[in-house]
């Protein structure tokens, strides 16, 4: 969505967008800033789901360099608590943004005695 600008802009000329709810734009903010130039808008307007820092949280593990959010296709790298692994018996792993707003699914389990 453009604010109220009249169109079309003059060459040099920037004008702001802004993205819908649980998209970011190349700048990581809700709004962008593109500028006319004779190839086009630069950067080219863009916005890009986002999934929660919230929603990235794994169960007997922390999150390595955690940020507030994470762009589709964006990583964010955990460190499973002691005597916990991954399903495939790792102490580290990673989950995906998705492009539905979901990181990939990841588990940390306490090794069981016995």
């Amino acid at each position: 969505m453009y604010y109220n600008y009249n169109f079309p802009i003059s060459l040099g000329r920037y004008v702001y967008y802004h993205c819908k709810i649980n998209y970011l734009s190349h700048q990581r903010e809700y709004w962008g800033r593109i500028y006319c130039t004779d190839l086009g808008w630069d950067p080219k307007p863009n916005c890009t789901r986002q999934c929660s820092s919230n929603e990235a949280y794994v169960e007997n593990a922390d999150l390595i360099d955690r940020q507030f959010n994470y762009l589709e296709g964006e990583k964010v790298q955990f460190h499973c608590k002691p005597n916990s692994y991954t399903p495939d018996g790792k102490t580290d792993g990673e989950r995906t943004c998705l492009p539905n707003g979901e990181f990939t699914p990841a588990k940390c389990s306490t090794q069981s005695s016995g």
